[in-house]
């Protein structure tokens, strides 16, 4: 059975993680040479920007070289267009 709760307050769980990819867009920003405005044009999209931030995340990540590579490997399919589009940038800069 659905859970209609879910579905009656869609837009809410819509809104509330919209919220808080642009937090993490915002802890982003500061943290790098990038701009919130840089970061919004490069990544319109939220599912690019959620890619964004799950890229960032996974560079940020305490864990060695060889295991950030695996886990990039392994989401090729999803973070390979943002990376291609971020270095363009940071090299085109």
């Amino acid at each position: 059975m659905p859970d209609n709760d879910f579905f009656d307050n869609l837009d809410d769980h819509i809104d509330e993680a919209a919220k808080a990819t642009d937090a993490k867009l915002a802890v982003i920003a500061a943290n790098t040479r990038l701009k919130e405005a840089e970061i919004a044009a490069l990544f319109p999209s939220k599912e690019n920007k959620e890619r964004f931030v799950e890229l960032v995340e996974l560079v940020s990540d305490a864990t060695s070289d060889n295991e950030k590579a695996t886990k990039f490997v392994d989401n090729i399919e999803r973070l390979g267009s943002v990376s291609v589009k971020l270095l363009s940038k940071l090299l085109l800069a």
